[in-house]
C-alpha cells in the first residue's frame, strides 16, 4: 500500500504521468489475510 502513496507522492511533481496513459507491464494486486495483514501479489495478478 505504501507503493500507491510513493506513486501519487511523484505524480504530484510532473505535469504528464505516464500512469494514466499507460498499459501497466505490471498491474498489481493485493491480498488481505484473515489477521488483517497486506500483501502485494507478484506478477500481473492485478490485470
Amino acid at each position: 500500500m505504501d507503493m500507491y502513496r510513493k506513486l501519487d507522492k511523484l505524480s504530484q511533481q510532473a505535469g504528464y504521468n505516464i500512469v494514466v496513459n499507460h498499459h501497466p507491464i505490471f498491474g498489481f494486486a493485493t491480498e488481505r489475510n484473515a489477521k488483517g495483514e497486506v500483501s502485494l501479489l507478484p506478477r500481473d495478478r492485478g490485470l
